[in-house]
């Protein structure tokens, strides 16, 4: 059986192919600091899981800015002893942060450029 989660689509690496950011929903991925979000990259018949973090929250929104071809994400982030807020989440050639409790806050500046992901189930 499939684990609950919601999903995103949207093309994080302007390769004109949508990529997609999932959010688990099921209680074995979400702790109290968020749940567990994965970034897939979009192909021609399938996804490739380019990674997954832990302590994500809604919302997460892409940034114009890139970095190494794909664009920086802010998630927020909150509860389990973690100050409340959003980060960035920059790819760093390989992969997104997996920990976004250590990555930068992201300012008001940043949120204000992010477009907001819609997730669906």
């Amino acid at each position: 059986m499939l684990p609950a989660f919601r999903y995103a689509l949207v093309d994080l690496n302007n390769d004109g192919v949508l990529d997609a950011v999932v959010l688990m929903t099921e209680g074995e991925y979400c702790g109290s600091g968020g749940c567990l979000m994965v970034v897939l990259r979009g192909a021609s018949s399938r996804f490739k899981v380019i990674s997954w973090n832990t302590l994500s929250r809604e919302p997460v929104s892409v940034l114009p800015e890139t970095s190494h071809g794909w664009h920086t994400l802010t998630v927020k982030i909150a509860g389990g002893g973690v100050e409340p807020g959003s980060v960035l989440m920059r790819f760093d050639g390989r992969r997104y942060p997996s920990n976004p409790s250590l990555v930068p806050r992201a300012g008001p500046k940043a949120l204000e450029a992010g477009a907001v992901l819609s997730f669906v189930q």
